[in-house]
Formats: structure tokens, C-alpha cells, sequence
């Protein structure tokens, strides 16, 4: 997962890839980090979507630029075009099966 500290190089990473996932969050949440881990893990079987963490305290107006309300949020873009977000409290097994339905989709 690569990490960005820029709003500009953020909507480029958007538009250079096809599937895009960001994964917006704070260091000092505990519950960011836990997850991150497991979304780390999760992304190793799709290899097809590009990954990028995003660290809200070091990049100034991200939260007002993507409407980043609470921590963590997950954004997923299919060709540029916001598909999918979850904030706060993610239940990895649905999210599985949100992408899942969604890159099924994409994929035909």
C-alpha cells in the first residue's frame, strides 16, 4: 500500500488507476491501525486493485476535498468514479462481499 501526502498526488492516483482503494486514517487511532492491518492482508488476493493510505493529520483538507467525516474511512473508485465507502466501524466479511459484487461487475 503506498502512502500519499498530497491532495493533488491523491486524485492522480485516482485517475492513473483503474480500481483504486484509499485508505483514509489518524495515527493515533487504535482502531485505524488494527484495520489497516486486516486491509493489508485483504488486498493481497486482489491484485488488480491499487492501494494507497492516507494520513489525515499530514495531508491538510483531505478531509473537506473527499467528505472524510470519522476515522477510518475506506474509499473504493472504480475508473475514477467513487463506488464504495465505509467509515468507523468496518465489518471486514460485508466489505469482502461489497468488493467482491463489485469487481464481478466491473470484471464482465
Amino acid at each position: 500500500m503506498k502512502t500519499i501526502e498530497e491532495i493533488k498526488n491523491i486524485k492522480k492516483f485516482i485517475s492513473n488507476n483503474n480500481l483504486t482503494l484509499l485508505y483514509f486514517s489518524s495515527p493515533d487511532c487504535s482502531v485505524c491501525k488494527d484495520l489497516l492491518l486486516k486491509i493489508k492482508n485483504l488486498l493481497q488476493t486482489y491484485d488488480e486493485i491499487s492501494s494507497a493510505y492516507i494520513n489525515i493529520k499530514k495531508v491538510k483538507k483531505v478531509g473537506s476535498e473527499f467528505s472524510i467525516f470519522s476515522m477510518p474511512t475506506i474509499l473504493f473508485f472504480i475508473d475514477g468514479k467513487e463506488t464504495l465507502r465505509k467509515s468507523r466501524y468496518v465489518g471486514l466479511d460485508n466489505f469482502k462481499k461489497e468488493l467482491d459484487r463489485y469487481l464481478k461487475l466491473y470484471r464482465k
